[in-house]
């Protein structure tokens, strides 16, 4: 099985598919910018009992929102790390080649648009 996330905007994506891209699973909700809160629940949700079967981890690593592309990566990178995946960046579903390694190795870096807006400690 492989699996897919997509943490780039307000609709997350989990979507499950087989070797030969089949969906065989599929959550999409609107998050509100409550990924954080919600994302590894539907993903156990969705997944139920299958981790075993997942030999791949891919996230869409596309512009969008500094913190919910941070949420994607990290969840992916969990995966991996905890399965001995390594999860690859697509830029969408379409965009995936079979070239993932069968063991986690490197984790995922975001690639953003803009330099991240962060703001100094209010006194």
């Amino acid at each position: 099985m492989l699996l897919y996330l997509e943490t780039i905007s307000d609709l997350t994506k989990i979507i499950i598919y087989t070797d030969d891209l089949e969906e065989l699973n599929r959550k999409e909700w609107q998050t509100n910018r409550n990924q954080t809160e919600e994302l590894l629940t539907q993903l156990d949700n969705l997944v139920q009992g299958r981790k075993n079967q997942i030999h791949g981890i891919f996230v869409n690593t596309n512009t969008g929102s500094y913190t919910s592309m941070r949420i994607g990566l990290t969840a992916a990178n969990f995966l991996g790390v905890a399965l001995n995946i390594q999860p690859v960046g697509v830029s969408s579903f379409e965009s995936i080649k079979f070239k993932h390694q069968k063991k986690f190795t490197t984790p995922l870096l975001p690639t953003y648009q803009n330099r991240p807006f962060i703001t100094k400690k209010k006194e």
